[in-house]
């Protein structure tokens, strides 16, 4: 789970500092351990549809995760306009793009950024 704490913090705090931690994870995960990485897109995938499902049912059987139902029920209020569903298709292109031998730092923070803007519901 240390990995997807660097995503929900590069993603709800946007900072360089962290964008690079999360960024080089996953360079670093490219290189030696696929089947990580493809984990890591995996949780970060059932994170954000665990926010979208919980966004619409407010039923916390629903969930995967449900140890993060006081975390969602804060991103929930706070980004109300977010477009989860976008951000599940966000990553999964990313995701995608870097299994076809994209350049993965460019990818990587193009997706913080498309999913910034998802959560902001632009």
């Amino acid at each position: 789970f240390q990995n997807l704490k660097s995503l929900i913090k590069s993603t709800f705090l946007p900072n360089s500092e962290i964008w690079q931690i999360l960024i080089e994870k996953i360079i670093i995960l490219n290189r030696t351990e696929n089947k990580k990485m493809n984990y890591l897109f995996r949780t970060i995938i059932l994170y954000f549809r665990d926010l979208m499902v919980y966004s619409n049912t407010k039923n916390k059987n629903d969930l995967i995760y449900v140890n993060l139902i006081d975390h969602y029920d804060k991103i929930i209020s706070s980004y109300n306009k977010a477009k989860w569903n976008q951000c599940i298709n966000i990553v999964e292109e990313i995701y995608s793009n870097i299994e076809r031998n994209g350049y993965v730092p460019l990818h990587s923070a193009n997706m913080m950024i498309e999913i910034q803007h998802a959560i902001k519901g632009e």
